[in-house]
């Protein structure tokens, strides 16, 4: 099965592509992305991150990268800030009614009496 997201390119000779780094480079000269912060090896990174990101646990994503261990691919499985900040907007819907104040005089089902059940 080949996926929309994978490059599958033959060159004006015909044959394929077998340089993916030059292809790389003008990719990002096309893009105006120039600099030395961006590496071909950046994709791997960017493959784990997004995988992680979207919800797939960590043994599936090693196995897909071919890592021997989780902790390599925890190494590569960067989340981004956006990603962390709506971690944190969740809390409160997932805990607030259990850190919620109770109301004085308000009693939970554990506080009543014994001998209130029929």
């Amino acid at each position: 099965m080949i996926s929309k997201f994978i490059l599958h390119a033959i060159g004006k000779d015909g044959k394929p592509y077998t340089n993916v780094r030059k292809s790389f480079d003008t990719a990002l000269r096309s893009c105006g992305i120039i600099g030395d912060n961006i590496k071909f090896h950046s994709l791997r990174h960017t493959f784990c991150s997004q995988l992680v990101m979207a919800g797939i646990d960590i043994k599936t994503v090693q196995e897909l990268v071919g890592h021997k261990t989780p902790e390599m691919t925890h190494k590569y499985a960067h989340l981004s800030p956006s990603h962390k900040r709506a971690a944190i907007e969740l809390l409160p819907q997932q805990v607030g009614t259990q850190l919620a104040p109770k109301p004085l005089g308000s009693k939970t089902k554990q506080e009543e009496p014994v001998s209130a059940i029929a």
